[in-house]
């Protein structure tokens, strides 16, 4: 991922970025809340316009699904010129793709702390979560039979949200 980022090479990031990919960029000078897409335009126009650098993480925490680094990304435009820029990021990582991608300014490390903890506990939620809109998409669209891989035989659904009240046992 950083790699792909730092050298502009929008084809090596495209893989790896999850189809519902979201950045947000609270930095002061940033670039607000961006999509796949755009996020692959951004990526691109940064390789054609600035050339290749390097990312350098100076701090790194890691969760299951989720990576907080302090870093600078270096680069020598084509022009030669020597151009650096610093900043603090999330990462969520979801079946092997980037879903998320939070960027705050160097000196806001306790924002980004915070939001760290705060996707930490997420995390644990949305893995259910994501496995249940699986079961539910491929039900939905092939039936019964297509799901029975991915539930196992005593699946017990409970779904106790308002007005949405049901219970299922098996497939």
């Amino acid at each position: 991922f950083s790699q792909a980022v730092a050298t502009g090479d929008s084809g090596a990031l495209a893989p790896l970025l999850a189809d519902d990919y979201v950045s947000i960029d609270h930095r002061l000078i940033g670039f607000g809340e961006l999509d796949r897409e755009t996020t692959l335009a951004a990526v691109a126009a940064r390789g054609d316009t600035l050339g290749s650098g390097a990312i350098v993480s100076s701090e790194v925490r890691v969760r299951p699904g989720l990576v907080h680094a302090a870093y600078e990304v270096r680069t020598r435009s084509s022009a030669g010129s020597d151009l650096e820029d610093a900043a603090v990021s999330i990462l969520q990582v979801g079946d092997g793709q980037v879903v998320h991608l939070e960027l705050f300014d160097e000196g806001d490390w306790a924002a980004a702390e915070t939001r760290f903890e705060e996707q930490g506990r997420a995390a644990k939620e949305n893995l259910a979560a994501r496995r249940n809109r699986e079961v539910i998409r491929r039900w939905m669209s092939d039936g019964p039979e297509a799901v029975r891989g991915l539930v196992t035989e005593d699946y017990h659904l409970a779904d106790h949200r308002p007005g949405l009240t049901a219970e299922h046992a098996g497939v």
